[in-house]
């Protein structure tokens, strides 16, 4: 079974839970009346039955528990924390290697989950495109996906590096066409990203070019089936599940292993063929 982390979204993304998450971190053990005042005190506009809810809700996590009226954060929890980020910072320093611009290509590089995956692409864009400092005018970016990368989970100081990378101009072609497929995709298309869906260019792999890279990322079945399941759930926005996905996408299926390429004819064709697609917005 997948290993299921509740991890905070301490930015602009985050909801009520993550608010209880960043209060408890500070002070504890506090009622959670004190969890209403606390967060009225930094400004928070949320009503007292908000986060009574969304305290139960991490009770349930197993993220805080209980003692008397009073609540603070679960130590197993903490722990479970601590586990994911020594682990996470291990591979990030093992894939190093990978990603120096003087490395032996093909490489692969195993990482665990999506999440782990988000951090490996804009560490490699960052490396491709910003390392010499601003990028060429000639530069773009290419993704063919199976479904539009859900990068609405990253933490704020991430996503704050991800706009950065999308001041690259990206062309993105999507297979899926579902409702949370558009909905991220709007989010894409706010950066700067030229993104076309229902198209028929993924398989059980996804692939991105940047500059002479070329990079296939292969998912395990069971990954693959998860999203599925929850790009497939809504039939409207409204009807979008973003704590369901936010579990998939941190979810541990299996490696998810990433093979790079440097072939600059391939990269090339790959480039070629993908803009073809979007005349409008090339010429």
């Amino acid at each position: 079974m997948p290993l299921s982390i509740t991890l905070p979204l301490l930015g602009k993304g985050g909801d009520t839970r993550d608010l209880v998450i960043s209060i408890l971190s500070e002070e504890w053990p506090l009622t959670a009346k004190e969890i209403h005042n606390r967060a009225k005190s930094i400004g928070k506009n949320v009503t007292y039955q908000a986060v009574h809810k969304a305290v139960k809700l991490l009770e349930e996590e197993h993220v805080v528990k209980q003692l008397g009226k009073e609540y603070s954060l679960a130590e197993e929890w903490i722990q479970k924390i601590k586990e994911f980020s020594e682990a996470l910072a291990q591979k990030q320093t093992s894939s190093e290697k990978a990603l120096n611009p003087k490395a032996e290509f093909p490489a692969t590089i195993t990482v665990q989950n999506m999440i782990e995956l988000g951090y490996l692409a804009i560490r490699f864009s960052e490396q491709t495109y910003f390392s010499s400092g601003e990028p060429a005018k000639e530069d773009l970016a290419i993704a063919h996906w199976r479904h539009t990368w859900p990068g609405v989970f990253m933490v704020e100081k991430e996503f704050e590096r991800l706009k950065r990378i999308f001041t690259v101009p990206h062309f993105v072609l999507v297979q899926g066409n579902t409702a949370m497929d558009r909905f991220l995709a709007k989010g894409l298309e706010q950066m700067g990203a030229k993104v076309r869906l229902g198209e028929d260019c993924a398989g059980t792999q996804d692939v991105v070019v940047h500059k002479d890279f070329v990079l296939y990322i292969h998912y395990p079945s069971k990954l693959r089936e998860a999203l599925e399941k929850e790009y497939d759930k809504a039939k409207t926005e409204k009807e979008l599940d973003l704590a369901g996905l936010q579990q998939a996408v941190h979810g541990n299926y299996g490696p998810i292993m990433v093979t790079i390429f440097r072939n600059p004819d391939l990269a090339k064709q790959i480039t070629e063929e993908t803009l073809a697609r979007f005349p409008k917005q090339t010429k």
